[in-house]
């Protein structure tokens, strides 16, 4: 009774405010309640993409969107637990989540993470490589294309954009599973290019997850 006391007034002492409704949490940057109001996608792939199954944890509503944005573009670098979290109970009711994997973060081109200060997909993919006991390879591929932000294009425009914008480093790859990570999927474009540059080196050993899927308007 006594342990439970101080149990409880420890939590008091050290909670969190949760980042989407501004309530004390003591289960991090988002409390359990926000949690489980994340909209949970099915468990299937939403694209198959070269014979690559691509899973998405959930879907780009107004509250993802709310935490992805906040994550990705306002500084929120918090957010990236909960995230993999998220991401993470979709993944473990796949058939793979079993199996062994070297998690390929979607690239970021160092220009950008300059400018951003951070690798958002990297933190997700730490995360989620210490709930599942992966490894995380931000080398294998790189970004060798500065380009244009996905959002501001149209779905032909998009796919031009990321043409050739990625290098696979193959003196890096020892043979690996690999589990390409994005935080969003909207057109593919991007995680259908971080595809294609591996293939060519007849790595196909590959499937894929992101935080959410969204429609492009």
């Amino acid at each position: 009774m006594l342990i439970n006391f101080f149990r409880k007034l420890l939590n008091w002492i050290y909670f969190e405010y949760c980042y989407l409704c501004k309530k004390p949490s003591y289960k991090g940057s988002l409390c359990e309640e926000c949690q489980d109001q994340l909209v949970r996608n099915k468990i299937t792939p939403v694209k198959i993409i070269d014979s690559t199954p691509v899973y998405a944890a959930g879907f780009y509503n107004e509250q993802t969107s709310k935490l992805i944005k906040a994550f990705k573009f306002y500084n929120q670098t918090q957010l990236y637990k909960p995230i993999a979290i998220f991401m993470n109970e979709l993944w473990q009711q796949t058939p793979y989540s079993k199996e062994h994997f070297c998690i390929i973060p979607m690239p970021l081109h160092k220009k950008k993470k300059k400018q951003r200060g951070y690798d958002q997909v990297l933190l997700i993919a730490n995360e989620f490589a210490e709930l599942n006991g992966y490894d995380v390879d931000s080398k294998l591929v790189t970004k060798v294309k500065n380009t244009k932000p996905q959002y501001e294009l149209n779905k032909t425009e998009r796919k031009i954009n990321v043409s050739r914008a990625f290098k696979f480093n193959k003196n890096f790859y020892k043979g690996q599973k690999l589990l390409l990570m994005d935080d969003i999927l909207t057109t593919g474009a991007s995680m259908e290019e971080l595809i294609r540059t591996i293939k060519n080196f007849d790595v196909n050993d590959i499937c894929a997850i992101v935080g959410a899927e969204a429609v492009l308007k």
